[in-house]
Formats: structure tokens, sequence, C-alpha cells
């Protein structure tokens, strides 16, 4: 009676482990699967969204992009200042006063500056000091803050690379750290750009800012995440082999405790991705950010560059 009552708990233990077991794995395919998305896709009906609470009028838009006032290498900021300023003519109208609302409303609801800028010359300096330069030059962001983010391109022609650079306030770097300003760049804007798309490169590259400001944007599969698993996989491995190996020379009873424990690992290795998911995945829910302008953009706060950011070429 004993030994039949062993079997039960046995076999009902199994049942439960090898159907937990399936559904971690469906979760973590399904997880993989959708972060496989581009952002662009993902954000196209938020900046559709805000777009249409927050129009800008065409009037308030110089269609001359390239009608740009220099003090000394570097670009003035424009009057009624904006946003968005495609000095080299990169975006369509539509897109620049759609993203322009986009963010103009980003920064109504979190006082965060996100300009984008876009130059056909970076007068012979590096991106990055250039973009530094420009940022203080700007005055992006508060001055008590210094949340402000500048996106910088400068195209790719016949006899120059295009270049990109995120450059950060001190305010936004623990948001938007050096290596997530490189990956959004090189993962998320230059493939675009690459196929001399700049419309979608400059809106996906904005919109991952926005997310990563808001605490949503994670940088997955790096390298030592990579490592950590396959080290973890390999050790199941060894544990799991020589038991399927002596699985013939063992008893009945042997046989299922065996079995229980293989589902046991597996199961263990299970959670340990969904806990790794949950905790990469962040919490919360992207809140609105809906209402109107706040009485019109005045332009920088009188933000500084922190020194930090990330870029990439092509």
């Amino acid at each position: 009676m004993n030994i039949r009552r062993e079997t039960i708990g046995i076999k009902m233990i199994q049942i439960v482990a090898l159907v937990m077991s399936l559904s971690v794995f469906c979760l973590i395919e399904t997880r993989g699967e959708a972060s496989s998305v581009s952002l662009i896709q993902e954000y196209t009906s938020d900046l559709e969204d805000e777009s249409n609470n927050n129009e800008v009028s065409s009037g308030d838009w110089d269609e001359k992009t390239d009608d740009i006032r220099y003090d000394g290498d570097f670009p003035k900021v424009p009057y009624p200042p904006r946003l968005v300023n495609d000095f080299a003519g990169l975006m369509d109208v539509e897109s620049r006063q759609r993203l322009e609302a986009y963010l103009l409303a980003f920064n109504d609801t979190t006082s965060t500056q996100v300009y984008v800028i876009t130059l056909s010359t970076l007068k012979g300096y590096e991106i990055a000091d250039y973009a530094q330069q420009l940022f203080d030059r700007w005055g992006i962001g508060d001055a008590k803050k210094d949340n402000g983010v500048l996106i910088l391109v400068k195209p790719k022609t016949e006899s120059s690379k295009g270049r990109a650079f995120i450059c950060t306030g001190y305010g936004v770097e623990g948001a938007l750290p050096d290596i997530a300003a490189s990956h959004i760049v090189n993962d998320e804007m230059i493939p675009y750009f690459m196929q001399e798309d700049y419309n979608r490169g400059i809106i996906a590259g904005a919109m991952a800012v926005v997310k990563a400001v808001e605490g949503e944007y994670t940088i997955e599969n790096t390298d030592d995440e990579t490592d950590g698993e396959l080290v973890v996989e390999l050790i199941l491995f060894l544990l799991i082999i020589p038991l399927i190996l002596g699985y013939a020379s063992l008893s009945k009873r042997q046989r299922r405790m065996t079995f229980a424990a293989v589902l046991g690992l597996s199961l263990l290795y299970g959670y340990g991705q969904m806990i790794k998911i949950i905790l990469s995945s962040g919490g919360g829910s992207r809140g609105s950010r809906g209402g109107g302008f706040s009485g019109g953009f005045s332009g920088g706060g009188g933000g500084h560059s922190g020194g930090g950011g990330g870029g990439g070429s092509w």
C-alpha cells in the first residue's frame, strides 16, 4: 500500500513538473519573439496618438532646412526654438512635425528635453566632441536637473562616413548610460540609416531614448548574459547525461526517481530564466503623456552635458 502511494505521488510530481516546465518554456519562447520586434513598429501607434493630440502648425516650420545661422563652427538656436532641427534636410516635413509633437508632449510631462539635430558637416570635429559642445551652447535640459538629451546625426556622403551620437546630461545618465546610448545608435538607428531611411532611423532613436528615460528600455542578449547562460546549460548537461546513460541499469523505483530529478533540474532552470525575464522587463506600464502644450516651447533651459553618451558610424 505504501509502495502504491509512493508511486502515485511520484507520478503526480512528474506530471506537475512536466506541465510547469512546458509553460515556462513557452513563456521564454514568446518573450524571445516579442523582443525581436523593432522599436519603430512598437511605437508607431504611440507617435500617431501623440501627434494627433499635440499638432504643430505647419506655419511654425521653415522648410528651408539649409538656412542655418552659425556662431563660429556651431549653428545658432533657431527662432522660434524647436526640438527637431533637421538642418541637413533628412526628414520629410510631416515626419518632423509629428516627431516634434511627440517630443514636446514628453517635455511637457517630464521636463526632459530630447533634441534632434541633423547637420551636413561637423566642421572637422569628432562627433562626440561636437555634440558635447553643441549641447552646452544650446543649454539643452533644465539648468538644475541637467536632464537633456541630444541626438546628433550627420549623414553619409560620397567623401565621408555617416555618424550619429547621443549626448546626455548628468541628470539622465542613470536612465541612459553610455552603453544604452551606444546600443540605441548602433542597433536602432544605423540599420535604417544604412538603407538611407533617415525618417525611421531618427524616429526609432528618439523613441528608444524616451523609453530609456522612462525606465523601460533594456539591452538584451549581451555577451556576459550569453556566456552565463552557456555555463548554466553546460552544468545541467553534465548532470543529466550520466543519469540518462545509467538509466537502463536502474531499478523501476530508481528510474522514477531519476526521471523526477531530471524534470526537477529542468524546472529549476526554467524558473531561473523566468525570473531573469521578469527582472529585465522593467516594472509598470507606460503612462499617458497626454494633455496639450504648456504654452509653447521656449528652448533650452541652461542644461549642461555630462560628458557621457554613445555613437557609431556607417
